[in-house]
């Protein structure tokens, strides 16, 4: 019996590197992430198929095999390349696992563990970076600058020391159990939570409308803004802010947004209403 061929701890952190730079990198329009499939596992084929006699067919089918629709969000897409390294390694150490089984299980991972990504990486842990690092930005510092770029890119690293080692070593039971525990699910409900504290923070903050209406008598002058200031502070930029959220739910589209905001405020400025 032939000794089983274990890909080494070295190659398969360079081949996740690989893939993580080409994910962002390389895309394609009709297949999307694939070609970061096929650059990073090809190292990883000749390792496994090194000597045999028919070594370059083996490697161009594997290879062809990757060329097909990947779509997955960057940060948790990690998990499924190793899953698929795994698989790879045990099939072509003689275990019974066909090219459709592991083509289905790469497409099938897909969607479940792009929405974990997309509601993690893309709609909380970046928001978050953003809002805390946007302050500083806007004073001119390089250091704020730095520290956003750094926290909106910090997810996929982490998930990648975390999830990749475990894919590998668990494949496809690893994902199952993850979505079983429910941990993900109430992270991400806990970073949201985090996160509309913050992004109503920062409405507050930039968020800067004000009305010059006037209530004139002979007696008095009553300025509209003092009224709404002492019934809610702020209660012309929150109320801005929840009819552009209103507007994005109805799937307006943003171009119509921006003009229609563009044109409601030289039209307010023009009648001396804000």
């Amino acid at each position: 019996m032939a000794e089983y061929r274990k890909i080494p701890t070295g190659m398969r952190w360079m081949a996740w590197l690989r893939f993580q730079v080409y994910h962002m990198t390389c895309q394609s329009y009709d297949r999307q992430y694939f070609n970061a499939f096929t650059a990073a596992m090809m190292p990883i084929y000749r390792y496994l198929y090194e000597g045999r006699e028919n070594a370059e067919e083996i490697i161009r089918e594997r290879l062809t095999s990757l060329r097909t629709y990947y779509l997955c969000e960057q940060s948790f897409s990690g998990i499924i390349f190793g899953i698929i390294m795994g698989m790879e390694e045990q099939k072509a150490n003689g275990a019974e696992i066909s090219s459709e089984l592991i083509s289905a299980t790469r497409s099938s991972l897909m969607g479940p563990l792009s929405g974990m990504g997309d509601a993690i990486h893309g709609s909380t842990t970046r928001q978050i970076a953003i809002a805390l690092t946007l302050p500083y930005c806007l004073e001119g510092s390089v250091a704020g600058s730095l520290l956003m770029l750094l926290g909106i890119n910090i997810t996929p690293p982490i998930l990648g020391v975390l999830g990749f080692p475990k894919g590998y070593e668990l494949g496809s039971d690893f994902v199952v159990s993850l979505l079983k525990s429910g941990l993900v699910s109430k992270i991400a409900k806990a970073a949201g939570v985090m996160a509309m504290f913050i992004m109503g923070g920062m409405t507050a903050k930039y968020v800067n409308i004000t009305t010059t209406l006037q209530f004139v008598s002979d007696i008095n002058t009553v300025s509209i803004q003092s009224m709404l200031d002492n019934i809610c502070p702020g209660l012309l930029p929150l109320a801005t802010t929840f009819l552009m959220y209103f507007l994005c739910k109805k799937k307006v589209h943003t171009n119509w947004i921006i003009v229609g905001s563009l044109v409601v405020g030289i039209l307010f400025s023009v009648l001396k209403v804000m």
